[in-house]
């Protein structure tokens, strides 16, 4: 009797490596996490050691194979996604020249206004409908030629970290559709290089370091070599798929199919994602990115808003007040906070807590704040503030992804907050539309396993894999009861973005 097949789906996150296997039903069998160091040299970087990185990303294989309880002979196949932004330059052979950079530095702050400044930061938005960030292509290879030619120098390729590792792990070097769209580089309308892009953002002839195939999600980008082999365990010549950019793998592990239902990740970001097949109606904050469905793009809205500004809460604040408390008692805290908006009555009371911690939610250089406390406030009101925050951050997201198209009739719901029904069940409240809540912890994993399974030969596309890969663990419905007092919370939070507008203004000067 022959043994049954499982697929492996590797995600690289900003914060964390996760790897995890699935049966081609879409049971999450094991999975791993691994947090390789970040470094942070000079104001501004954020970046790894590439040798660390490598490491941790053969650990954690290793560590979900084992725990799965597996042979390596069981994998049909492997495939892999990663942040969207960032880069990693490489040479010839594919090993890093350079630290690996993540979508969250800011070291190419300048050159990003040089950017804005010159017009060719709306010239690049007119084709690609993103507005550029520091952790892009253009003004990171600005900065290396400004900061770092030598470096540049050395180089022979430019990648995404997904495709970088996923070169390591077969010895081919290629780029990936979905994740090259973050680029600067390629027009969604087409899927294709630009040469308009190019001239924008190349202008010391980088556009060699981007001269390699150019795959989609699916397509089968090589095996695993013998060397990766003894350094994973993995089989060698397991067939490994391009992947996909990590939002794009959250969307499609949560099985958000229809432009009506979109997924929601809540993690390091606040991510609200959905597939349509136009964005000419977008707001102008929405992110379009090079979809791996055929006749859709994927539209997201995100932020660093995300339950990262709850950890910091919980290690620097509440941990220290109660020491002894473990990680799993704190978050049961969260869960009693959360449920407390049911005894409110008056949304003008509460406290506010703005989610700005690591980065506006609108590119604006506000900061995190508590706003409206009194002296009868309580460690739980606060708790409750930062919930509460994070999730109207979320809510705004939602909103701004829903405009210029038909309303949303419910969302799928993954990441940190699928573990706390109450929590979950607020940002229904708030929402007021069915949230479905997906099985497993891994949606970015499950979704690059989509692609494993697809070029493996389980599956016929990606939709047939995601129809059959994507698991729901329960539908929360909305309390009609909460929708005023949500809508009126929502308005207040406006105000107070408003408000921290006016306070990050330039002070006139003194007459003093």
């Amino acid at each position: 009797m022959s043994q049954p097949l499982f697929l492996m789906g590797i995600d690289h996150g900003t914060s964390r490596i996760k790897c995890a296997v699935f049966d081609p039903e879409g049971r999450e069998l094991a999975a791993a996490i691994a947090a390789p160091p970040t470094s942070s040299p000079a104001p501004g970087f954020c970046q790894r050691d590439p040798d660390a990185v490598w490491k941790k990303t053969c650990e954690v294989i290793q560590a979900a194979i084992a725990r799965a309880g597996i042979s390596s002979r069981q994998i049909a196949g492997v495939s892999l996604c990663g942040y969207g932004g960032g880069l990693v330059l490489t040479d010839r052979d594919g090993q890093a020249v350079f630290p690996v950079i993540l979508s969250s530095d800011t070291r190419a702050r300048q050159q990003l206004q040089a950017l804005r400044d010159d017009g060719r930061a709306d010239q690049i938005f007119s084709v690609t409908h993103q507005r550029l960030w520091e952790g892009q292509a253009a003004p990171l290879l600005s900065w290396f030629r400004e900061q770092a030619p030598s470096a540049l120098a050395k180089a022979r390729f430019a990648l995404p970290v997904k495709d970088w590792l996923r070169a390591r792990l077969t010895g081919a070097v290629a780029l990936e559709r979905t994740d090259a769209s973050n680029l600067n580089l390629i027009d969604p309308r087409t899927g294709e290089f630009s040469d308009t892009l190019f001239s924008l953002t190349c202008r010391g002839g980088e556009r060699l370091l981007f001269d390699v195939p150019l795959l989609d999600s699916a397509a089968q980008a090589g095996r695993i070599s013998r060397l990766t082999a003894r350094e994973t365990g993995l089989l060698e010549g397991t067939p490994v798929a391009a992947g996909l950019y990590d939002v794009s793998a959250c969307t499609l592990g949560c099985g958000a199919l229809s432009p009506r239902t979109p997924a929601i990740t809540n993690g390091t970001w606040c991510m609200a994602s959905c597939f349509s097949s136009s964005f000419e109606r977008a707001d102008e904050s929405t992110i379009v990115t090079v979809s791996a469905l055929p006749g859709t793009f994927l539209l997201e809205q995100g932020s660093p808003t995300g339950t990262i500004n709850l950890d910091w809460y919980l290690d620097q604040i509440l941990q220290r007040m109660v020491p002894s408390m473990s990680r799993k008692q704190l978050y049961s805290l969260c869960a009693r906070a959360a449920e407390s908006y049911r005894s409110r009555t008056r949304e003008d009371e509460a406290p506010f807590f703005v989610p700005f911690l690591f980065g506006d939610s609108e590119g604006k250089n506000r900061t995190g704040a508590f706003l409206n406390l009194c002296g009868d406030c309580r460690q739980e009101d606060l708790l409750y503030a930062v919930l509460e925050g994070i999730l109207l951050a979320t809510r705004r997201h939602v909103r701004l992804l829903e405009k210029g198209g038909l309303p949303f009739t419910g969302a799928f719901l993954a990441g940190g907050f699928t573990g706390s029904r109450p929590t979950a069940q607020m940002l229904c409240d708030m929402l007021q539309i069915p949230l479905t809540i997906s099985d497993g912890s891994q949606q970015g994993a499950r979704g690059a396993a989509m692609c494993a399974g697809t070029v493996s030969g389980r599956f016929q596309d990606l939709e047939q894999a995601a129809r059959s890969m994507a698991r729901p663990a329960g539908v929360l419905s909305p309390h009609p009861g909460y929708r005023d007092y949500f809508q009126n919370r929502a308005a207040l939070y406006r105000q107070a973005l408003a408000a921290l507008s006016v306070f990050h203004e330039k002070p006139a000067p003194s007459i003093i």
